[in-house]
């Protein structure tokens, strides 16, 4: 059959065909995340191909930087969360090596786009199954160019480094305490540095090895100081707790004890109740180190003192003086009012306020025009500075309009020092190495240093007053009055050196060149770096102090071993106090105790002596006393055994009676043929035994005895032996010996609590 097809007919086949070609790739779109809007490589920050280390690291770097609790204002974290739901949704997928496949090959991933609006910070990241991030605003070691810095460094800085990881419980637990030091005087002031290390991160193992720290899934704290880490002690016992209050306390002391020399030094005056002596420490004569003065009354900023003393250490001393000294020195000396007006235009009733001496105050004595005898007061070079709230910032600017610069010439330009320098060259700094910095000839040439020159950092050095320094440049003669010193990334065994003068653009022009590598300037590698190399006073602690310390590092190694062995020792200790009282029925009430050696040898002997007596010999001939074996060992044994079971007395009803209510072992002795009984004479006058004979009229406890031991024949071993049972301290049960268990090694386990009385007594 042949059918023919019109135009029209042809055109309609086509348009459905290319509907039915359209819905199906919608329908094929819709398996798929909304188009990927963005590429999930960039997302991350990373290239196409980089390992999953890699994928981790930018990950990780992402979250503690974006993080919407980092955000302060609410549009911020709204923006902040829905970067962050792309980002987990990135790293979801990269991670995952089918995932990521499917994405190479097509360019997008299935599922459904995530609503972050829905979530919260903590909600989107148990949405992707991630640890949610801790958070904090000290800075992330992740480098060991960082690292070394900080073991370089050499002055009055403390270096505080946590080791943690975001699984971890107890670095979550500690996390708040270890903000509220972030954001305290002396993290603002940087007397001390809060950093952190992500123990799993890609370069925590390395950063935990040139440390000489280790990490097993606790928090762990270190201090370092001139290159010097130790550790704290005090912070697992801390942990255990699960107090924060504890933990607070335990930074704290740990941190005190590396100012402990300084706070004492700050508050050496804090008792002076006389403005005269006041006067006359302000009157002696002063060095470089202490020409500047600083004198506090106590403040609400804690650590005010202290702070100021580590950061103006080379200039100035601090003290803390007692607020009415202080402002009758300042009122009633001085006559300068401390009046502060509040917002409300009120003056305020406690004022704060800092004091500063900038020279010697002289001590003027003269006599008045009219000739009446006066004494001219003199607080030439004092100044107060007072607020509402004295706080750190406030205190360190009113010092700096106070304070007279050491070079005027650099004003506006950071003079490096060995403190000064690692906060300087923490990233790019830019330094003018200058011969002296008594008179700077090239003026125009520091103009150019005060312009922006960022991302560097501009600071000057006065070589004259660092010969290291000047020695290891080994600075050539056109460098002789003054060059330049960049160093980049941080890393001060490297620097690069110019000495010709330029203008802004050409300086620049260098500074660029030397990021992208591509400047002509030389470069040095030290053997030594620059912040070993600058002038620096070391930490200062005692050393009474360094000995307390190195005593608490001491008890931090050892605090381990002994917490585990701390149960089993208190056990160890009451189980022999029990001994020692009687307690346990395991030692001679009288005092006459007998040490562990001494009664395993006796025992010993006893169970010798006691194998010879039921050795191969019949029991007839060993019992004949006149015989030929008289003279036997075996036989003076069991002689002086029976000398002491001749005084047993013979056993009654009443006696079964009384072990109920006595805390003794009635201890029930089978007579042997002869009526005699084979006791030791020790037992026998021991009062935790009372001993009775048992006489062969006495059916009912033979019998019973007899169906304790079992039916059968006896050897020539057994018919000799003394059968011996035990009643124990009223609880009306019994235990037999066995054979061939030697009475005394018998009644010793009886002692010790060896043998299980549980038998019950027969019907009488």
């Amino acid at each position: 059959m042949h059918r023919n097809f019109s135009s029209t007919s042809v055109s309609v086949m086509l348009l459905v065909l290319l509907q039915l070609c359209l819905t199906s790739s919608v329908i094929g779109a819709s398996f798929f995340t909304g188009g990927e809007e963005d590429d999930l490589y960039s997302l991350l920050g990373v290239e196409r191909g980089v390992t999953k280390d890699e994928i981790k690291r930018a990950f990780r770097t992402l979250t503690r930087e974006h993080h919407p609790d980092l955000q302060e204002s609410a549009e911020g974290k709204e923006k902040a969360k829905d970067y962050m739901a792309k980002v987990l949704h990135a790293y979801s997928v990269l991670s995952d090596d089918l995932k990521r496949q499917d994405y190479d090959q097509f360019g997008k991933i299935s599922g459904e786009r995530l609503n972050s609006a829905e979530y919260s910070s903590e909600e989107l990241f148990r949405h992707f199954n991630q640890n949610i991030p801790i958070l904090s605003k000290s800075v992330q070691l992740g480098s060991l160019t960082a690292l070394q810095r900080i073991l370089n460094f050499r002055g009055n800085r403390l270096f505080l480094i946590q080791v943690y990881d975001d699984s971890c419980d107890s670095c979550r637990l500690f996390s708040s305490v270890w903000e509220s030091l972030v954001h305290s005087t002396l993290s603002e002031a940087g007397v001390i540095q809060v950093l952190r290390i992500d123990a799993y991160s890609a370069e925590g193992p390395a950063l935990l090895k040139l440390l000489g720290a280790s990490y097993d899934k606790e928090v762990q704290v270190y201090g370092v100081v001139d290159g010097v880490v130790w550790n704290m002690p005090q912070l697992q016992v801390a942990i255990k707790s699960r107090s924060e209050r504890q933990m607070d306390f335990a930074l704290l002391e740990f941190i005190g004890n590396f100012f402990y020399d300084r706070r004492r030094e700050v508050n050496s005056m804090n008792k002076i109740n006389d403005t005269q002596e006041l006067l006359n420490w302000l009157r002696e004569p002063r060095g470089s180190d202490d020409l500047i003065r600083i004198l506090l009354p106590p403040l609400a900023t804690i650590d005010m003192g202290l702070a100021l003393s580590v950061v103006y250490e080379n200039s100035a001393v601090v003290r803390y003086v007692p607020r009415t000294t202080l402002l009758a020195l300042v009122e009633e000396y001085c006559a300068q009012p401390v009046d502060v007006l509040g917002s409300d235009g009120q003056p305020v009733p406690m004022p704060e306020f800092i004091v500063t001496s900038v020279e010697q105050l002289p001590n003027v004595s003269e006599e008045s025009s009219d000739g009446e005898g006066s004494s001219k007061r003199s607080c030439r070079g004092i100044l107060v500075g007072a607020s509402a709230a004295l706080t750190y910032r406030k205190a360190t600017s009113f010092l700096r309009e106070n304070i007279p610069q050491p070079h005027p010439e650099m004003l506006g330009i950071s003079h490096v020092t060995g403190s000064s320098f690692y906060t300087l060259c923490g990233r790019h700094c830019l330094i003018l190495l200058q011969q002296s910095c008594v008179n700077i000839a090239n003026t125009k040439f520091v103009e150019v240093l005060r312009s922006d020159l960022k991302p560097f950092e501009v600071g000057y050095v006065c070589l004259n007053e660092e010969p290291s320094l000047q020695d290891s440049l080994a600075l050539t003669t056109k460098m002789t009055q003054s060059a330049l010193m960049v160093v980049v990334d941080g890393n001060d065994s490297i620097v690069y050196l110019m000495s010709h003068d330029l203008d802004k653009v050409q300086l620049a022009e260098f500074l660029s060149g030397i990021l992208q590598g591509t400047t002509e300037s030389i470069s040095l590698n030290l053997e030594t770096p620059i912040s070993r190399l600058l002038a620096s006073k070391p930490f200062k602690i005692s050393n009474m102090q360094y000995a307390y310390m190195c005593i608490l590092w001491l008890i931090g190694l050892v605090y381990p071993f002994a917490s585990a062995c701390y149960p089993f020792f208190i056990m160890f200790v009451s189980h022999k106090l029990l001994q020692r009282f009687n307690l346990i029925g395991s030692r001679e009430p009288d005092g006459t105790e007998q040490d562990g050696q001494q009664r395993q040898q006796q025992q010993q002997q006893a169970s010798q002596s006691c194998d010879r007596c039921h050795g191969a010999v019949p029991c007839s001939s060993r019992r004949t006393s006149d015989s030929a074996t008289s003279g036997d060992a075996c036989d003076k044994e069991a002689t002086h055994a029976k000398s002491g079971g001749s005084n047993v007395p013979t056993y009654t009803a009443v006696d079964l009676l009384r072990a109920k209510d006595e805390k003794v072992f009635l201890v029930l002795v089978f007579t042997l043929g002869e009526g005699s009984s084979l006791v030791p004479q020790r037992f026998v006058d021991d009062p935790r035994f009372v001993f009775r004979k048992v006489p062969d009229s006495d059916t009912v406890w033979r019998q019973w005895l007899s169906t304790q031991q079992g039916i059968g024949k006896k050897n020539a071993n057994e018919e000799c032996d003394t059968p011996m049972v035990a009643v124990r301290q009223g609880k009306m049960l019994g235990a037999v010996k066995p054979y061939h268990v030697p009475p005394e090694v018998w009644l010793f386990d009886l002692l010790e609590g060896a043998i299980v009385v549980d038998k019950p007594l027969p019907q009488i």
